[in-house]
């Protein structure tokens, strides 16, 4: 005590010498006061000089840096049993005038316990439409602090983890300093910033005030609208959905704008390129495409606009989230078309948005994000192929004349969607909720249910008569009669079994569909065959057959078609249609992780 004593009374002499650095003298003075325990023993004369010394600093003359540290070292100097007998005084020249301000300030602040700063929570939402109102810096600013404090660390990233361990131990040796803005922390060094984007965004590894790691997007406040505009709508309590990152900061101070946002491993980008299964990728695009789904099923329809490898990001649990919403907007009631200026990332948009020739007035439609979803797909799928083209200098042009191969991806279904969903007309393009009803996301039971449904159709039961076209046409779609000699592949006593005396299959992929279907009447027997993999390829080439004859959009198929399929937490069951605002998936905790770790203190 008689230490915090000694020191107080020195920085204050300090304020009174000429032209001294008033910023760190105050922030030291404001650590003492904040940390000092046993401040109910204080000497009454020492907290009179306390306020007598910094009451001046209330003034307009002072930044805002200045008068938030002013303050808070009262509201830590009045938390005394002292403050009653210090109010009565008039140690100030109008201390009610900084009563009010500290009422004012506190009230519109949430106190950090941290570190004590009180922190501004921004009351103007950013407008969906992107408008933002003009920032005035002003007494209730926040302020960017630099401090050697020492902060929680809970370790959580896979990738970061050493990272991080290099920041804190250096911290520890006071070799590094922590700047603080709001309730985040991060330090502003090259080695920990982990991306940069346009318009001098940066993106730094730090933490919450309550250790949890996050990603710090920091943007000059010149150029910071579309921080802003991001930040309004990660805040939206309907996208706080598992497919999407989250939001979990914001501050400003009078040049940058910071969004702490999920700390994320991968870009999809980098993902690709360091995980190769097959079943990893298909998960990939479903959980864009469910998150894409969360956008668009609003009352109020969100477009992304700026859909890329880039902005997608993936967990630590390997979950694919959205990201970067700086350009996405909201479409007016009642409306299916947005007009702004070109907006998005060249290769990355979809052909009516290139074509227009008036760039100040491109129509935006759901349809829009959905051909550059179909572009994303493929490249996720291909390993890290576009549709249209592999040349920067020829994507532009081919999305417009509709000019794309889909050569490096060989699933049938796959291929289908993607086809789908970059057709070149937008009316003819899938909802998202459509892409998640395709047969590429079906589980095998499901498939060979649908094998069993065409096996029912008339056209099938009455194989025998069928006409030879159309016996041809069916053979041609499935492989150019790739199935035809099937009973060799079959077991021959079940085979023996189901022909029977008057009942003989033919050997081609009519006759394999009907006897498909009459496994019905054998269970036992049916249980042990694997379909799918006796006959690859079988499902997807049949239901390219029927969705060219139509019979995907009659009973009982339809039904199929038109069922979505819910993934939670790799379990699989068939959802119906699900209302709007309403999703089915399990949203996961902020911070979930693979190795649960100790809390730890820089």
């Amino acid at each position: 005590m008689e230490q915090a004593s000694a020191k107080i009374t020195l920085l204050l002499g300090q304020l009174s010498q000429e032209q001294p650095d008033y910023k760190g003298i105050l922030e030291e003075l404001f650590m003492i006061t904040r940390t000092t325990k046993g401040t109910t023993d204080w000497d009454p004369k020492l907290n009179v000089e306390v306020c007598k010394t910094i009451a001046p600093f209330v003034s307009q003359d002072y930044s805002d840096d200045i008068r938030a540290l002013i303050y808070n070292i009262y509201k830590n100097v009045l938390s005394v049993e002292h403050a009653g007998k210090i109010l009565e005084m008039r140690i100030i020249k109008d201390p009610e005038e900084v009563l009010r301000r500290l009422t004012d300030h506190f009230s519109k602040l949430t106190l950090e316990c941290g570190n004590g700063l009180a922190v501004a929570r921004s009351e103007n939402k950013a407008d969906t439409q992107g408008s933002l109102k003009k920032h005035t810096a002003g007494p209730h600013g926040e302020s960017t602090q630099t401090t050697d404090y020492e902060p929680e660390w809970h370790p959580n990233s896979l990738k970061w983890n050493e990272t991080y361990q290099e920041l804190v131990s250096s911290v520890k040796e006071r070799k590094l300093t922590v700047t603080r803005i709001g309730s985040m922390e991060y330090v502003n060094k090259d080695e920990f910033r982990i991306a940069m984007g346009n318009n001098g965004t940066e993106v730094f590894l730090g933490l919450r005030d309550d250790g949890t790691e996050i990603a710090i997007k920091k943007m000059t406040r010149c150029n910071y609208e579309v921080l802003k505009n991001e930040e309004g709508f990660l805040r939206l309590p309907e996208l706080d959905y598992s497919s999407i990152v989250r939001y979990m900061a914001f501050a400003e101070d009078e040049n940058f704008g910071y969004l702490g946002l999920q700390l994320c491993e991968y870009t999809l980008e980098e993902y690709i390129k360091t995980h190769g299964n097959d079943v990893q990728r298909k998960t990939v695009v479903f959980q864009v495409l469910k998150g894409l789904k969360v956008l668009h099923c609003q009352d109020r329809p969100i477009l992304h606009r700026d859909l890329k490898p880039q902005n997608v990001l993936i967990d630590v649990n390997g979950r694919a989230r959205l990201a970067d919403f700086g350009i996405s907007r909201r479409l007016p009631k009642d409306q299916t078309t947005y007009c702004t200026g070109k907006a998005g990332t060249k290769c990355w948009m979809a052909k009516e948005t290139l074509s227009e020739k008036d760039e100040t007035k491109i129509p935006y439609k759901s349809s829009s994000d959905i051909q550059v979803a179909g572009m994303l797909i493929y490249y996720i799928l291909s390993r890290g192929h576009h549709p249209f083209g592999d040349e920067s200098f020829e994507f532009e042009y081919n999305i417009v004349k509709g000019n794309y191969t889909l050569d490096h991806v060989q699933d049938v279904l796959a291929k289908d969607l993607v086809e789908w969903m970059i057709d070149a007309e937008p009316k003819n393009r899938p909802e998202v909720e459509e892409c998640l009803k395709h047969p590429f996301f079906w589980k095998p039971y499901r498939k060979v249910e649908y094998l069993k449904k065409i096996g029912d159709r008339k056209e099938v039961e009455k194989y025998k008569d069928a006409d030879q076209e159309f016996i041809s046409s069916l053979d041609k779609c499935a492989g150019d009669g790739a199935f035809n000699g099937w009973k060799h592949t079959f077991p021959p006593e079940l085979l023996e079994k189901m022909d029977g005396k008057t009942r003989c299959y033919p050997d081609n992929t009519l006759g394999l569909l009907r006897c498909i279907r009459n496994l019905i009447h054998y269970p036992k027997e049916a249980a042990k065959l694997d379909l799918l993999m006796m006959f690859p390829n079988l499902m997807e080439y049949v239901y390219l057959f029927a969705k060219s004859k139509g019979w995907n959009n009659e009973t009982p198929l339809m039904e199929m078609c038109r069922t979505e399929v819910s993934q939670i937490d790799g379990i699989t069951t068939i959802v119906a249609s699900t209302p709007k605002n309403c999703e089915e998936d399990i949203p996961l905790s902020v911070q979930e992780s693979p190795n649960k770790l100790s809390g730890r203190q820089w």
